[in-house]
């Protein structure tokens, strides 16, 4: 067989993966992400409302350890995203529905990913595949616009945590 087509959950999102197979133990592939989520959060005197967007196009090569013959699925992967992130929120006043602040983030819109995972492909071509990638060359910006409240460095510090520098990839497709 030497396309593999499906779907797959990660951390960055719900997407859809096409590969194709050079060699046995060479693949090119591609996959697109594109989710948005809303974001509601109240507290006693202050709402904050939002929304995420992230919009991904993946392109990688893989390498496959076939001569190892404990890891015959085992491969190492590398590719180039262009990522498309954005998350903005409002913090609204819930007596006079005044906007406080805002926070805006966006991130490197062009990465490098780099990776290990495991394929299995069955005789009745269902594939599944599992892998770790780690994201080299972006960064994260935030602006936080402060008009009537202050954001304390809690709040900052937990927002730089969403940097996703890694993200987990669970696919199942089909071998044709």
């Amino acid at each position: 067989n030497s396309f593999d087509g499906g779907v797959f959950y990660s951390i960055w999102g719900t997407g859809l993966q096409g590969n194709y197979f050079y060699t046995n133990e060479i693949l090119f592939g591609g996959d697109i992400i594109s989710t948005t989520e809303s974001y509601k959060s109240s507290g006693t005197y202050i709402s904050a409302e939002g929304e995420i967007t992230l919009n991904t196009y993946e392109g990688y090569a893989r390498y496959y350890f076939r001569g190892l013959e404990l890891t015959d699925g085992f491969f190492g992967q590398g590719g180039f995203a262009i990522r498309s992130w954005k998350a903005n929120i409002d913090g609204i006043e819930k007596s006079t529905g005044s906007k406080i602040g805002s926070i805006k983030v966006e991130w490197s819109p062009y990465v490098l990913v780099t990776g290990l995972g495991w394929h299995k492909i069955w005789e009745n071509g269902v594939s599944f595949s599992s892998s770790i990638n780690g994201v080299w060359g972006g960064k994260m910006e935030i602006d936080y616009e402060e008009n009537l409240y202050q954001f304390d460095n809690n709040l900052k510090t937990e927002l730089e945590k969403y940097d996703y520098p890694l993200n987990l990839v669970l696919y199942v497709g089909y071998s044709f």
